[in-house]
């Protein structure tokens, strides 16, 4: 059983009549930031809450979370619904800037670091 949330509040939940989605693809791969794709229909309570690269949506299997990734895109259909476009949280790094400089001596775990407090 799958539960899909969209800032710790319920988007899906499966047998609800109200938190509903259509259509609602997940891709996920090792080593990618992995997307999530989905329409959601206007009598969703969460249809005007979506919030482009600040709203977090997470996927949940059972009781554990396979996805976590922001909005990017919306747009609405004929009938109003919207598809929405989430990418992976790893896309964070993809919209760093990082300045031009050499690393030595660093572990991973230290190289990371330095790049995330940039």
């Amino acid at each position: 059983m799958y539960k899909i949330t969209l800032d710790e509040t319920a988007l899906y939940y499966p047998g609800d009549t109200k938190n509903v989605l259509l259509d609602a693809t997940l891709n996920v791969e090792l080593n990618t930031a992995g997307t999530l794709v989905f329409t959601c229909p206007k009598e969703n309570p969460c249809y005007e809450k979506f919030l482009n690269r600040k709203s977090v949506v997470s996927v949940y299997r059972g009781e554990k979370e396979i996805f976590t990734g922001e909005v990017r895109e919306q747009e609405k259909d004929l009938n109003q619904n919207k598809k929405v476009v989430c990418a992976g949280l790893l896309t964070y790094l993809a919209d760093s800037i990082q300045p031009q400089k050499e690393y030595h001596d660093h572990t991973p775990y230290q190289l990371l670091e330095k790049f995330l407090n940039i």
